[in-house]
């Protein structure tokens, strides 16, 4: 049982495939223990998305934004996402950490006493992620003592393993989706899309567990990138991306 703020109710999301029954009893077999009350929610399948969801897949703006075609899983993660978030705002919950199921947690038991030296600080962060693939540039905003700092990246994070969202990121988020024309985590990682306080933390508070192969299809040798020339539009996009990233995250709050 984690000690919360006053007011404060807070509850985790594991997103989970149907078909991955084993990645569950993992995720059990670590949470449980420590008295980490959670629920799953069943993820989305790429391959078979609702048909509303459906309709929202831009395949030609993924194309040009990212200079290859869309995997099926990353079209999955995204509206898997989008789900929890929506069912977030559906309880009556204030606070949620969002979680795929293919993360693994550095130091242990450690977990429970970040976390509420995390929700203790919740006024210093709207969307905060628990992971980050890349090296960035911070500004340190928020010492939480032995848990690590609350840091505003300044250039891009990368990855969608999890993240703690507040209901007001949650409703931003939501709000901020007009389609699926890039990842996930591209979309996340445009903070001036949404207004809210975009931050990150370090150390990490979980990581990727890099033995379990992912999901997304990385690996299909018929979704690789275009040729140098068709693929122009997608670096200018990615220039594009970075400089507003980093002059956002320079003056951002």
């Amino acid at each position: 049982m984690l000690a919360l703020p006053p007011g404060m109710r807070f509850g985790i999301t594991i997103i989970n495939l149907d078909r991955s029954a084993d990645r569950l009893e993992r995720v059990r077999s670590f949470l449980d223990p420590m008295g980490l009350a959670w629920s799953r929610l069943p993820a989305a399948d790429g391959s078979k998305l609702e048909p509303d969801e459906q309709v929202l897949i831009n395949a030609d703006a993924f194309a040009r934004h990212m200079g290859r075609a869309y995997r099926a899983g990353e079209a999955g993660c995204t509206f898997s996402h989008l789900r929890a978030l929506r069912r977030f705002l559906e309880s009556d919950r204030t606070h949620e950490m969002i979680l795929e199921d293919d993360f693994t947690i550095p130091g242990g038991m450690a977990l429970s006493s970040r976390l509420e030296a995390i929700l203790g600080a919740a006024d210093r962060w709207d969307l905060l992620k628990a992971y980050t693939f890349r090296a960035y540039g911070y500004v340190p905003k928020h010492d939480i003592g032995s848990a690590g700092r609350i840091v505003r990246p300044l250039n891009r994070i990368t990855k969608s393993l999890g993240h703690l969202v507040n209901r007001r990121a949650a409703e931003a988020v939501l709000g901020g989706f007009k389609g699926f024309d890039e990842p996930l985590d591209w979309f996340l990682d445009q903070p001036w899309r949404f207004g809210i306080k975009y931050r990150a933390l370090r150390p990490n508070l979980i990581e990727e567990a890099t033995q379990i192969a992912s999901t997304i299809g990385y690996a299909t040798a018929d979704i690789g990138n275009f040729p140098v020339l068709r693929r122009s539009g997608a670096l200018l996009h990615r220039v594009a991306l970075a400089t507003r990233r980093t002059l956002h995250n320079i003056h951002a709050v």
